[in-house]
């Protein structure tokens, strides 16, 4: 299992963008992807337009 982080401390570096079409290409190649999205904004949910009912938060 191979494990991709993605991080930057500064904002507007393309972090979401970058995990989001990563996930997505991994996906069409029939990988298994899991997305954590540990940002208080939870973008990531918004890309893919889901809301969820729990959030990192709630872990």
């Amino acid at each position: 299992m191979r494990k991709i982080a993605i991080l930057n401390f500064k904002g507007g570096t393309g972090k979401t963008t970058t995990a989001v079409n990563l996930s997505y290409a991994l996906a069409l190649k029939r990988q298994n992807v899991l997305v954590v999205d540990c940002d208080p904004q939870g973008s990531v949910a918004d890309w893919l337009g889901i809301n969820p009912k729990n959030t990192f938060f709630d872990l």
